[in-house]
């Protein structure tokens, strides 16, 4: 399945972390560019640095084909 997470703080990055151990492509959306870095180099996600309420964001995440937001 294809699932976007948005907010990647302790919350979202323990669902994040679950679904790629469960073998979802998950892409990850984050205000912040250091978080987003952070994910990138722990986990093999699609990264985007933005508001996930933008839909400029939503798009270059792939929310129009994602399963799961």
């Amino acid at each position: 399945m294809k699932i976007i997470v948005v907010g990647c703080g302790k919350g979202g990055t323990s669902v994040l972390a679950s679904l790629v151990g469960e073998g979802n492509d998950v892409v990850a959306i984050d205000n912040s560019q250091s978080v987003i870095d952070e994910i990138g180099n722990i986990y093999d996600v699609m990264c985007v640095c933005g508001n996930g309420a933008d839909s400029d964001t939503l798009m270059e995440a792939g929310a129009k084909d994602c399963d799961l937001f």
